[in-house]
């Protein structure tokens, strides 16, 4: 039978666990799906896993061509429902993936585009939970469905974001065509020249539809 010390360890680190999961979504953090009305906001907030001790520090977006196909992958959402991106598609793919420090840099790129796009493209947030143990990911799920209506891929291991080169820290945002191609990444905050880089991209492939 556990001693009383070895109970009240794993007392500790229990409660530990559900004040961390219960913290994990106090802040908001946008993400999105082309479903999404207009005007209406979602939120997921994984900014608080960020280190506190040191303030964010703003980073210009990063803009580069990348003529690699894009990965073949599938990734459940927090209702266990699989979503699987295959190409090519009939529509531009923008996914945008956002790791604990990255998070508060996503809801400027998130808004403008629902605005100008809406369902002509389809958007897809992917939160790079490889920092969350295992054994959390069902508290970390339950929360995601009670605060969440919407879909967003939880990339557990990192994997799909690992084949997508994403650079931790910030928010990746990644323009696939039709065809697969990745033809465009910015990195960080969203700037004026980072966004009218990526309308003019966009605008670019629709019109060569």
């Amino acid at each position: 039978m556990p001693s009383r010390k070895l109970c009240r360890a794993w007392i500790l680190v229990l409660l530990t666990v559900l004040c961390t999961a219960d913290h994990l979504l106090a802040h908001p953090l946008p993400v999105f799906s082309a479903r999404v009305p207009p005007g209406a906001s979602q939120y997921l907030a994984l900014s608080d896993l960020a280190d506190t001790d040191r303030a964010a520090r703003p980073e210009l977006s990063a803009p580069f061509e990348d003529a690699a196909k894009a990965t073949a992958f599938e990734l459940k959402d927090q209702y266990n429902q699989v979503s699987s991106y295959r190409f090519p598609k009939a529509k531009l793919t923008i996914l945008i993936f956002g790791d604990r420090k990255g998070s508060e840099q996503i809801e400027g790129w998130v808004r403008p585009l629902w605005d100008r796009y809406q369902d002509r493209i389809d958007q897809k947030g992917v939160a790079v939970l490889s920092a969350v143990p295992s054994f959390m990911r069902p508290i970390i799920r339950t929360m995601f469905r009670s605060k969440v209506k919407y879909s967003v891929l939880l990339d557990w291991t990192g994997d799909v974001a690992t084949a997508y080169a994403y650079q931790s820290g910030r928010a990746n945002l990644i323009l696939i065509d039709q065809q697969g191609k990745i033809v465009l990444r910015l990195m960080g905050p969203a700037g004026n020249d980072g966004l009218q880089q990526l309308y003019a991209r966009i605008d670019q492939l629709l019109s060569a539809k």
